[in-house]
């Protein structure tokens, strides 16, 4: 599999180590969403090192326990870098707020373009 489709998300490898993932406009993620996101992106990927490139569509929500989930340790593993880029500026706090208060165990920035976001995660 290189890419997969759900009903609030695409996922797909930009590079053999670079997971992209665009979350639809106006989606709201529930638990149960991120963990699918989660179970396709190590179907891309496997065990092996990676970075995930998470693009936040316009009007995107997530829930609490989505949150909580996607900063744990079975989300994390084996990720180097996360750059989010964010479409508003609701979302940037959301995003920065995830930064300071959740450590995941690998570098995550915030970006609002996905250009500066992928050079970003290029040089990890």
């Amino acid at each position: 599999m290189r890419s997969a489709k759900t009903a609030k998300a695409e996922i797909r490898l930009l590079t053999p180590d670079i997971v992209y993932m665009r979350i639809f406009d106006e989606a709201h993620l529930e638990l149960g969403d991120v963990k699918e996101l989660n179970r396709l992106k190590r179907e891309l990927v496997g065990n092996n090192a990676h970075s995930v490139l998470l693009v936040s569509g316009k009007y995107t929500t997530i829930a609490k326990e989505a949150r909580e989930f996607s900063s744990g340790k079975e989300v994390g593993e084996n990720r180097k870098a996360k750059a989010i880029v964010v479409s508003s500026l609701a979302q940037s706090l959301i995003a920065n707020f995830f930064i300071k208060f959740h450590r995941t165990g690998s570098k995550v920035r915030a970006f609002d373009n996905e250009a500066a976001a992928l050079a970003w995660l290029q040089r990890q």
